[in-house]
């Protein structure tokens, strides 16, 4: 999964997928059947989670093809959060009111990685975030 990461970066802006459990087959048997694997994708903007989630299909197949898995695999998206997208108005409107208040010592960066809950933390109440 770090290749799709890597490869596509330029592309993706902030994006993260992490492999956060993986089970296969069941306890006390001598072969594996089938494994799950759940991963956390991370991504600020809709189109570029969507993107990971067609990489991750494509290098899933692609490794279950090349060694002769003799079902194809099913891959369920189940997403927990919504992604975290900055209110370009709100992030205006904060810029301009930090750059008079704190002068030079404002800059501009990338966001850190998005938190699934900051996002619903606002919505919930109909409120813009950044």
């Amino acid at each position: 999964m770090n290749s799709i990461i890597t490869s596509e970066r330029s592309l993706l802006g902030f994006a993260v997928i992490k492999r956060e459990e993986s089970y296969a087959s069941q306890p006390g048997l001598d072969y594996v059947d089938h494994a799950d694997n759940v991963l956390d994708v991370k991504s600020y903007r809709p189109e570029v989670r969507e993107r990971l989630h067609a990489a991750i299909r494509r290098v899933v197949k692609g490794e279950c093809d090349a060694a002769g898995a003799p079902r194809t695999p099913v891959i369920s998206i189940h997403q927990r959060s919504p992604v975290t997208s900055n209110d370009p108005n709100l992030v205006v409107a904060l810029h301009k009111e930090f750059k008079e208040y704190f002068g030079s010592h404002v800059s501009e960066r990338e966001p850190p990685r998005p938190r699934e809950d900051f996002s619903i933390l606002a919505t919930s109440k109909g409120k813009p975030y950044a």
